[in-house]
């Protein structure tokens, strides 16, 4: 055993200071050795972050050899006096000997054109056509001596993350770097100047220096090069560069972030607000048998009730592409007086839920009339009055929403940890090493690039973002996570949320699956949080009502099992009795006993696993009385960040999963012109002080209001970048170990970040369409079988219509409507709302009919759109359309009834997380427009790759080939960082594949009911 000496109390000492200094971290998980040789050459090159005199004095007490370690207390601590001498007064010097020297590069034009434009012509008073000659001795003394004379009283600054500085003097703002030498060799001895550079903001008083007055010497790059003695009697500039503090600049960081969050926040609200709209009554209301009919119109918006212009929409636009289907038909009529408000005043109780709840059944685009019912013997019912506001009758609860995640977002300044591990996580990251995952995972479930993930996802903390491609089974690895942490802490709790309620339900079974295996007096307590429940209907079996009837009545079932209970038993048997009673009342009469409802509350904090959405009711007082260990989040990549504040605050560790190359955060391209237009929002948020009462952000709005220009520019430009919240935190997660960029893959190896690539859902000809437009070729196809043959739950079995036998894509040509005005998109320009094509729901109806033989798949069909008119016209073109036997309609991840009026089909947006054996999508446009300008939302590569990615076995595209042929064929596929280039990319594989033969392109069969 080695003795203890103080000797190792000083080599302590100088770690502890360089890690306090200097990013040490990322050498945690080397081997001793490494990590100190590691330690001593980061010490040496740190010339930048520390002065000569503190790297000298940390080389010293940390020094490769312990005998040359400096170990003498009175020199340790008399230098470091030294030192912070030196810092207090860094220009405390003999000013006279002081030359700081800077390198001109008078050969670069722009440069020069500064120096003119800032007086350099007067100083050599050169006529309005004179110009300075590079070559001329004169012209460049001249220039070196207007340099000097500018720089009389120069100011020094540090610009955060950047290599350079910048040097102000009277006119000039100049960008220098070190002296790069012929050798390649970098020195602060002398300062080289190429270029000006505005200086637009200032990091505070600890961010720039003021050098002695008339001590700024320049001479011109070849001068210096020639005369070696001008840097050898130079005064090194390293000791006065200024620079930021490290926790200023974090803590800037983290309130720019909080600031992005209040900010996109508040722009949901004026999106909401514009969702309200004046109407009058053009007819009614009448009774007819028993329903209360009206006919209703926009009217235009009363004086003070204006929207923010950006978000203007009309009314029937808005019902057509809001309020389409069976669960979102239903708007509420409110008064005039009190309509405008956001949150509309507390209900009458003696009236019905739904009193002012209608019906919309019919809308007419030519009049702009919107036909409304409601039931006409209601109790109470709200009368409807002749002019008053319409708002969907979802609107309440996303006001109700919007009020719980304002609060949390004010509350996210109490969580530094998360908004730093969110703003910069570089600067929390710990890797806590490989080590032996607790469950053997099986091979045939969790492939490489899984195993991978989760091994990393366990080891660096807290925060992991993970990329999942589509079909990559970002569910199975949640499963396999979470049995991962159940098994290695039993009594662990993880909140793991998703925006729909369909992919929690999907998670949900997943991690069923994965616990399969285990007994089930072993799996983990699991509960979904749901909305209230309502009076007269069944519980959930998975809510936490349902599951702790589960508990009590297995309770009751192993203690009427035992022989000879103690009367502990005996009282706990007949308590368990009563409170399930209780709860079984609780379908009947809608509340909980007093014993049974702290029974449920404890299953509530208890659970191993909750499941619910982001945006949960029961999330808020949740997450105030409980800390999970884990917050997972799915769907993480269509999420705003305002969306993520509820479920992250709940969390210790954090793991996001998505995908920011399938669709953006909802509305994305309102957020950005709200972020865009700061001052007109800030000006209509102060509107709407009287109907939006304690919805607004007062502080905020007071504070933009006395900001400086340059300040509010600054931020617009933070905000645009972190619009798209997941992919933002997904890239500094990939460069988080603070060396280059680290993802895992096929191997856990420390990262932050991670990315799925082995593709298990689609026919490889779909997943290599896939991979080659959006993933760079990385998807790895695990659909293939030993002899690379599509295995048989991949294939579809039709061969009707002739051609498309083992064919997985298939294309239904329609022609171009340059060719065949019939073909034509109606649209704007036709004087309808966007977008529809009667040709292709034809085309498609008339394919369906002809698919076959029976029996040919045995499985699910979905039918897509990129517009949700098309999607309504599809609905009702296809309704009653015979499918082969074994073929059914794929409803959504909502699970609606089936309406036997309409044919469910969806919009790309509805069914991103869902999948079908077959997928037909119509791409509706089909224009003159010049090239590249035609494909409107087609144009987005995201929801391209969600629609093209949803079919298993099948993907049928209708549409005209001659015009997406023509929209493309300007974009080089050399250029990635085209627009349009994934579009590109997919034509060009299916043109190669058709006449390769492995898609189909087939003539659309356009008659009536063919």
């Amino acid at each position: 055993m080695t003795a203890w000496r103080q000797d190792d109390d000083w080599f302590a000492f100088g770690i502890l200071c360089a890690r306090l200094l200097l990013d040490l971290e990322r050498f945690t998980t080397n081997a001793p050795h490494e990590r100190h040789a590691r330690v001593l050459k980061t010490i040496d090159t740190a010339k930048h972050e520390l002065t000569e005199a503190e790297r000298k004095l940390l080389q010293d007490l940390v020094a490769a050899d312990p005998l040359e370690r400096l170990t003498a207390p009175y020199d340790i601590i008399s230098r470091i006096q030294d030192i912070a001498r030196a810092l207090a007064n860094p220009l405390h010097t003999q000013q006279e000997d002081v030359q700081y020297v800077l390198a001109l590069d008078l050969r670069r034009p722009e440069f020069i054109d500064h120096l003119m434009e800032s007086g350099l012509r007067d100083h050599l008073r050169l006529d309005p056509m004179g110009t300075f000659i590079p070559g001329d001795p004169v012209h460049r003394k001249e220039a070196c001596e207007f340099v000097r004379q500018d720089l009389q009283k120069p100011l020094l600054y540090a610009i955060p993350g950047r290599p350079y500085f910048i040097l102000v003097g009277g006119r000039l703002s100049l960008k220098i770097t070190a002296h790069r030498g012929k050798d390649g060799t970098s020195s602060w001895q002398v300062a080289d100047c190429r270029s000006a550079q505005p200086l637009l903001f200032s990091e505070g008083d600890d961010s720039f220096r003021e050098l002695p007055p008339g001590h700024v010497f320049a001479y011109a790059r070849e001068e210096v090069a020639r005369d070696r003695t001008i840097a050898q009697n130079a005064t090194s500039w390293e000791p006065v560069l200024p620079k930021i503090d490290r926790s200023a600049q974090i803590s800037r960081e983290l309130s720019r972030f909080h600031e992005f969050v209040r900010v996109s926040n508040q722009i949901e609200l004026l999106l909401l607000d514009s969702q309200i709209f004046p109407y009058e009554v053009i007819r009614g209301p009448w009774l007819q048998d028993g329903v209360e009919w009206a006919v209703v119109k926009e009217r235009e918006r009363p004086e003070g009730h204006e929207v923010f212009e950006a978000f203007r929409v009309d009314l029937i636009d808005f019902l057509q592409k809001e309020v389409r289907g069976s669960d979102r038909s239903k708007v509420i009529l409110s008064g005039a007086r009190d309509g405008a408000r956001l949150k509309l005043p507390p209900r009458d109780p003696h009236s019905d839920d739904d009193g002012n709840v209608w019906q919309v059944d019919a809308m007419d685009q030519a009049t702009e009339f919107v036909t409304l019912s409601r039931p006409g013997l209601s109790k109470g019912r709200v009368k409807l009055e002749t002019e008053g506001f319409l708002r969907s009758a979802g609107m309440p609860g996303q006001i109700s929403l919007f009020r719980r995640r304002k609060k949390a977002i004010d509350a996210l300044d109490q969580h530094g940890y998360l908004l730093r591990s969110l703003a910069t996580p570089s600067h929390v990251r710990m890797d806590t090493g490989a080590s032996e995952l607790p469950v053997e995972l099986p091979h045939e479930r969790v492939d490489e690039p899984k195993r991978a993930s989760i091994e990393d996802i366990l080891r660096v903390r807290p925060i992991y973002t993970l990329q999942g491609p589509p079909g990559t089974g970002k569910t199975t690895l949640v499963a396999w996570l979470l049995r991962e942490i159940i098994t290695e802490d039993p009594v662990v709790q993880v909140l793991v949320t998703a925006q729909a309620h369909g992919a929690v339900d999907v998670l949900r079974s997943k991690v069923g699956e994965a616990f399969q295996d285990v007994p089930e007096a072993d799996r983990p307590l699991q509960i979904r949080l749901r909305g209230p429940h309502k009076a007269g209907t069944a519980l959930p079996e998975d809510g936490v009502e349902g599951v702790a009837r589960q508990v009590l009545q297995r309770s009751i079932s192993q203690l009427s099992a035992v022989s000879s209970p103690s009367e502990v038993q005996l009282a706990w048997l007949e308590d368990a009795k009563v409170m399930v009673n209780e709860i079984n009342m609780m379908q009947e009469q809608g509340d909980l006993g007093r014993r049974s409802s702290d029974f449920v509350e404890l299953v509530k904090r208890g659970a191993n696993l909750t499941y619910c959405t982001t945006s949960a009711g029961d999330l808020v007082a949740l997450a105030a009385g409980q800390a999970f260990d884990w917050s997972i989040v799915e769907e993480a990549g269509k999420a705003h960040a305002f969306d993520l504040a509820l479920p992250l605050q709940a969390g210790h560790r954090w793991l996001l999963i998505g995908d920011h190359k399938q669709l953006d955060p909802y509305r994305y391209e309102d957020y950005q012109q709200g972020i865009e237009k700061l001052d007109p929002v800030a000006q209509t948020l102060s509107r709407l002080k009287v109907r939006a009462s304690g919805l607004l952000d007062q502080e905020w709005l007071d504070s933009w209001e006395r900001r400086s220009k340059p300040d509010q520019d600054e931020f617009r430009e933070y905000a645009k970048k972190w619009l798209k919240t997941f992919h933002r935190l997904y890239e500094y997660c990939a460069v988080a170990t603070g060396t280059d960029r680290l993802v895992t893959d096929t191997e856990a190896k420390g990262a932050s970040a991670g990315q799925l690539i082995g593709q298990h859902r689609m026919h490889p000809d779909i997943g290599r369409l896939i991979s080659e437009a959006y993933y760079q070729g990385r998807l790895v196809n695990r659909t293939l079988d030993k002899e690379n043959e599509p295995v048989e739950r991949v294939r579809h079995g039709f061969h009707i219509p002739h051609g498309i036998r083992d064919r997985a894509v298939v294309w239904l040509d329609v022609p171009w409507c340059r060719n065949d005005a019939a073909t034509r998109e109606v649209g704007p320009k036709s004087g309808q709302s966007p977008y529809t094509n009667p040709a292709e729901a034809r085309a498609l109806a008339n394919f369906l009919r002809a698919l076959g033989p029976d029996g040919g798949c045995q499985g699910k069909l979905a039918v897509l759109a990129p517009y949700s008119r098309q999607v309504s016209l599809l609905s009702q073109q296809l309704r009653g359309t015979p499918l082969p036997a074994g073929l059914q309609v794929q409803l959504g991840l909502k699970a609606e009834a089936i309406d036997g009026n309409r044919f469910p089909a969806h919009t790309v947006d509805s069914f991103q997380g869902n999948q079908a054996d077959v997928v037909a999508i119509s791409l509706v446009r089909n224009n003159e427009e010049e090239i590249g300008r035609g494909l409107g939302f087609l144009d987005d590569p995201g929801r391209m790759n969600v629609l093209l990615s949803r079919a298993e076995r099948l993907l049928i595209l209708v549409g005209s080939w001659d015009f997406f042929l023509h929209q493309v064929q300007a974009v080089p596929l050399a250029d990635e960082s085209q627009p349009l280039w994934s579009f590109k990319k997919i034509v060009t594989l299916l043109d190669e594949w058709f006449l390769d033969g492995r898609a189909v392109r087939i003539p659309a069969d356009l008659r009536e009911n063919s």
